[in-house]
């Protein structure tokens, strides 16, 4: 496995791919920081080399099968679960990468303005960074699944960038969701009075409570991008065992990813 992760970094430094992947990230999350603030530089950053780590490793991987070079690594005695390990090792470095770009202009800009991210709840910098990282580690192993079983690149890409974009969609939603408070301060137009009531305390309807909140909680934890945007959100009870939910994810997927493809009939 040491030989083919080797080999896999050696190529990884020679493609140009993901030093415009990473320059890209840079460019993104710029935008990014200017148009929103230092603290969306932070948590955007990372969601940014997400999406952009997902398109990479569909390239890289895939070049493996479009190339033949995959049949030659089964051909030196590595087995079909040293060659996964390996080629998730490598999309980790440079997903991690593409991310290190990206929180490079959020370093600068802090360092140039004078400014500091904001932390929120119980949430600390440094507990945000380890959240975003484990995050990053479930994203790449779904990547790594999808590029292992899929063969064509381009088809790769296009489901990493829906279901990444659905899956960012549904986090989003289930963090707002949770996120209510279970009541709410306003008033409200009293047909019968023909007017707005008194403000008063009363309970708000898209409070979800019980078994619900439960499992809408977990998979909002499981869920890559779930940790980052509670990060930066006002629900931060949990937030300690998210990086938890995050290595867990990737571990199982991993696991059923080396399942799947030993059972692959590569050409």
């Amino acid at each position: 496995m040491i030989k083919i992760l080797r080999a896999n970094l050696s190529r990884l430094w020679k493609t140009k791919a993901l030093w415009i992947c990473a320059a890209g990230a840079f460019v993104v999350n710029f935008i990014n920081i200017v148009t929103q603030n230092i603290s969306g530089g932070v948590y955007g950053g990372f969601v940014i080399s997400i999406f952009i780590s997902g398109i990479f490793t569909a390239l890289f991987l895939g070049t493996d099968y479009s190339d033949g070079t995959i049949r030659n690594k089964f051909t030196v005695g590595a087995s079909r679960a040293q060659v996964y390990f390996a080629n998730l090792s490598a999309s980790a470095v440079a997903a991690f990468v593409i991310a290190g770009a990206a929180q490079l202009v959020t370093a600068l800009y802090a360092l140039f303005a004078k400014k500091s991210p904001n932390t929120y709840g119980n949430v600390n910098f440094e507990m945000s960074i380890v959240v975003c990282v484990a995050a990053m580690l479930a994203a790449c192993s779904f990547f790594t699944l999808m590029s292992m079983l899929i063969a064509n690149k381009a088809s790769v890409i296009v489901w990493a960038a829906l279901i990444t974009t659905d899956v960012l969609f549904l986090s989003q939603y289930l963090t707002s969701r949770l996120d209510e408070e279970e009541t709410v301060y306003g008033s409200y137009y009293d047909e019968s009075l023909g007017d707005y009531t008194e403000m008063h305390e009363y309970p708000n309807e898209r409070y979800v409570s019980g078994t619900k909140r439960v499992l809408m909680n977990a998979a909002d934890n499981i869920l890559p991008f779930g940790g980052i945007l509670k990060a930066n959100s006002a629900n931060t009870a949990d937030i300690a065992f998210i990086p938890l939910y995050s290595l867990g994810t990737a571990a199982a997927v991993s696991v059923i990813g080396v399942f799947v493809f030993r059972k692959k009939d590569i050409k």
